[in-house]
């Protein structure tokens, strides 16, 4: 094997090297690179074993930049669902890759903020329109359904 044959990482695919060979084993959760010549894709299928999603794979794309970690990673929803967090797109919204981002954030965590948000459906950062619909008439009938109650409770007090 020749010097030259040897591929230099770019920053960013030592971070993530380093990374990927320190990831604990967690039961539903398999990774996966999509190319074997860089990093900029991670495959990542996740089997939750309880909430919504039990026992259905969900497969996800990790999108890495040059900039990683000082950026967050995009990720992208392949399996088609309907969840409050993931658009139209396939988009995934989670705090974590937006404002709250910080390098210290591992891929590691990363990947159990999405089992988390196959568990655990979160209704503070939706993506999807339609939820976006769901929700705000849901919390509507919710506030008239007590505004009703407590108004003919105060009414028949009386």
């Amino acid at each position: 094997m020749s010097y030259k044959s040897v591929k230099k990482l770019k920053p960013f695919e030592l971070v993530l090297q380093k990374e990927l060979m320190d990831l604990d084993e967690i039961e539903g959760i398999e990774l996966n690179q999509i190319n074997e010549n860089n990093l900029e894709e991670i495959s990542v299928s996740i089997t939750p074993r309880e909430g919504y999603f039990i026992n259905k794979t969900i497969k996800f794309v990790l999108k890495f930049k040059d900039t990683y970690p000082i950026t967050p990673p995009k990720i992208v929803c392949i399996t088609k669902i309907f969840h409050p967090n993931v658009d139209e797109n396939g988009n995934v919204c989670l705090n974590v890759l937006k404002l709250d981002w910080t390098p210290a954030i591992s891929l590691q965590m990363l990947i159990l903020g999405l089992l988390i948000l196959l568990t655990v459906l979160l209704y503070i950062y939706i993506q999807h329109s339609s939820c976006t619909f769901f929700f705000f008439f849901f919390t509507n009938y919710i506030f008239l359904v007590f505004f009703f109650f407590f108004f003919f409770a105060y009414i028949y007090s009386s």
